[in-house]
């Protein structure tokens, strides 16, 4: 059976909806803005 998935299918087209309209084609540059964020905690 496995885990439940942490995305569904509308989550998913939502962020490649999201990553498409920023110009994002790189999915290593899309990761990366993703993470420097302002709601990205800070250590």
């Amino acid at each position: 059976m496995g885990c439940p998935p942490l995305l569904s299918e509308s989550g998913l087209v939502c962020l490649a909806v999201a990553q498409a309209l920023l110009g994002h084609h790189s999915e290593a540059r899309w990761l990366k803005s993703g993470s420097s964020g302002p709601a990205s905690p800070k250590p």
